[in-house]
């Protein structure tokens, strides 16, 4: 980028000083965990926004549904981003012993999340997904959160249950 012709020679300067200033800064832990949940926060924020703003582009025009997004492939891998945001938080919920009734909201977004990826027909997010979650369930579930096997069948079997309940109201909105 450095190299390219461009009419303004000044720009990599500033990036130097913007994200030179973000790498010298010292965080403390409390200010890495508030710009992770400020991450995933504005993540799944936008995703509700983005969202809401595609149900009014009549996004079923096509075959395979691609919402505000260029196509269905992009559709795709933009919700196999958010589902992964949202496996995240429910591991930050898990960590502070919210009550059940947050992750069992937490828990129906990865739902929607899996349902509007099932609409797109992107094949390679389907696999993705499938590959996170079952990742997901043996380091996170398993190994960090200290559960049994049964346990994280359980869990796998409630995001597949909640991707059935969402299904029918995604695909009716």
């Amino acid at each position: 980028m450095i190299l390219s012709v461009n009419e303004n020679k000044v720009w990599p300067i500033w990036y130097l000083i913007m994200f030179g200033a973000f790498y010298l800064t010292e965080y403390s832990k409390e200010d890495k965990e508030n710009l992770w949940n400020g991450m995933i926060d504005g993540s799944i924020i936008s995703f509700c926004v983005v969202q809401i703003i595609a149900f009014f582009f009549r996004p079923y025009d096509e075959l395979r549904y691609a919402g505000i997004h260029y196509n269905s492939n992009m559709a795709g891998l933009y919700y196999l981003i958010i589902y992964t945001m949202v496996l995240f938080k429910l591991h930050l919920l898990q960590k502070k012993n919210v009550s059940k009734i947050r992750k069992v909201v937490y828990l129906l977004l990865g739902g929607i999340c899996l349902s509007l990826q099932f609409m797109t027909g992107c094949r390679t997010a389907w696999i993705c997904s499938i590959i996170v979650t079952f990742l997901y369930g043996i380091f996170v579930v398993k190994k960090n959160w200290q559960e049994t096997w049964s346990g994280v069948f359980f869990r796998g079997v409630a995001i597949m249950f909640c991707m059935g309940v969402t299904f029918v109201p995604v695909f009716m909105a």
